[in-house]
């Protein structure tokens, strides 16, 4: 065999590894990464929670009434978010989030149904997504059994059930970023030191 052959393997080796470490992540945060996203309960006359990143304000609805605090979120929740939104491909959805014409619509009356609104930018493209309670499908026991009897999430029974509907998917894909958003923010000092939520019966 020849002597040089382990060596030059060494060396192609060491430049292939090198050249990998050096690949672009698909997944870094782009420097102009914000979010703004809103929640809480139609008509009531204003936004009821916000968290901002565009301008740091982060407001939240308690007994006591409005709360702003001074938040800035770690450089590796900004990631994690990132990560998630660039996961789904966020970006590249519709504005448009209508509700389906193939399930009923969730509609809880008496002025409870809640709303989401999530604007997002990054690599230079901006887009914002608004959706309510009544976007999503109704859900009554009688699925909530059939989903129990399969050994399904209500998610996965509702999406089989509208076989995997474009809407639907989009809709649920946006609930569990906002969802993961306000379990991020949750977890913050700042937030368990607030007067409790305010409860909406």
């Amino acid at each position: 065999m020849n002597k040089l052959q382990p060596i030059i393997f060494i060396i192609a080796l060491s430049l292939l590894l090198s050249a990998c470490n050096n690949r672009p992540n698909d997944a870094e945060t782009p420097n102009d990464f914000n979010f703004i996203l809103e929640y809480g309960i139609l008509n009531s006359g204003s936004s009821n929670n916000t968290i901002n990143t565009y301008d740091n304000i982060f407001e939240f609805d308690t007994e006591e009434g409005i709360a702003r605090i001074d938040l800035r979120l770690t450089s590796k929740d900004i990631e994690k978010i990132y990560q998630k939104i660039d996961e789904l491909q966020l970006i590249n959805y519709s504005t448009n989030v209508d509700r389906s014409s193939k399930y009923p619509s969730m509609d809880i009356g008496h002025g409870h149904n809640g709303y989401w609104k999530l604007k997002v930018n990054y690599d230079g493209v901006e887009k914002t997504f608004y959706w309510t309670t009544k976007t999503f499908p109704l859900v009554t026991t009688k699925e909530i059994n059939k989903a129990i009897e399969k050994g399904q999430t209500i998610r996965d029974f509702m999406l089989e059930e509208s076989e995997y509907d474009e809407q639907l998917i989009k809709l649920y894909n946006l609930s569990d970023i906002a969802n993961y958003i306000i379990d991020i923010i949750e977890g913050y000092e700042e937030m368990k030191e607030l007067p409790p939520k305010k409860l909406y019966l």
